[in-house]
């Protein structure tokens, strides 16, 4: 999986500030010839080593498996940051069982920094074991966000922000969901809000559990890859943030 990761990596690495074409898959949803062949790069890495496991992709979509386990793939986290030549973007791979992730890895290109968790087994940043003191109220947080390419969510995140703001330290919008879950994992950043889809937040969400911190969906229950909206921070933070924010529409299903 790190393998993998790497790889793209250094594909991606190679093509930034030089991707040649690009093109929109939806109305705001860029796409480049790289974000394809890492995604194939990684497929294949993983597939010769792990032939029965499935594979879901951005890109390239789903490929059933017989083992139960899914690999849950964003080759390129980032893209339209990538394509106007903001260094802030990655790879995310994540090992999934039935919409949990159990096992992940986001590997940051630019910078050469690969966070990765495996369940039960803590959080490590480039191999070395990271723990992380999280501030324990809401007025001493610095949140990350992304606000999602659809419009009425990225409403909808406003509306949140708008309330949050004065309440918070400051925040922080990247542009990569996957890597904003790994930094709030690592504590770069106290708290992260997502609409992510599977492939943007399967890592990011057992790196940051791994960490250490409270990892639910927007309704307040379990985080599965397939839940459509999370919050990340300490305990006793995301108690604050649920009261803050009952009755706002990111908070409704």
């Amino acid at each position: 999986m790190e393998a993998a990761a790497k790889a793209a990596g250094d594909l991606i690495k190679a093509g930034f500030r030089n991707h040649g074409v690009h093109r929109f898959k939806g109305p705001k949803d860029l796409v480049t010839d790289i974000d394809t062949a890492a995604e194939r790069s990684i497929s294949k890495a993983l597939a010769v080593e792990f032939p029965d496991v499935g594979f879901l992709g951005e890109e390239t979509g789903r490929t059933a498996g017989t083992s139960g386990f899914e690999w849950v793939v964003d080759p390129l986290d980032g893209t339209r940051n990538f394509v106007i030549g903001i260094p802030i973007f990655c790879v995310s791979v994540a090992l999934v069982e039935r919409a949990r992730p159990v096992a992940g890895v986001i590997f940051d290109p630019v910078h050469n920094e690969l966070f990765g968790a495996v369940k039960g087994h803590g959080l490590q940043v480039n191999g070395k074991a990271v723990e992380v003191a999280r501030p324990a109220r809401l007025a001493d947080t610095v949140l990350g966000y992304d606000l999602s390419r659809d419009s009425t969510k990225a409403a909808a995140m406003l509306e949140v922000l708008a309330r949050i703001e004065p309440m918070a330290q400051s925040v922080r919008g990247l542009g990569s969901t996957a890597l904003g879950l790994a930094y709030a994992g690592c504590g770069r950043l106290d708290m992260y809000l997502s609409w992510g889809g599977a492939w943007d937040v399967a890592a990011g969400l057992v790196i940051a559990s791994e960490s250490g911190a409270k990892v639910i969906n927007r309704l307040g229950g379990e985080a599965t890859i397939d839940a459509g909206g999370y919050i990340v921070a300490a305990e006793s933070v995301v108690t604050e943030f649920m009261k803050a924010t009952e009755g706002l529409r990111f908070r409704k299903s």
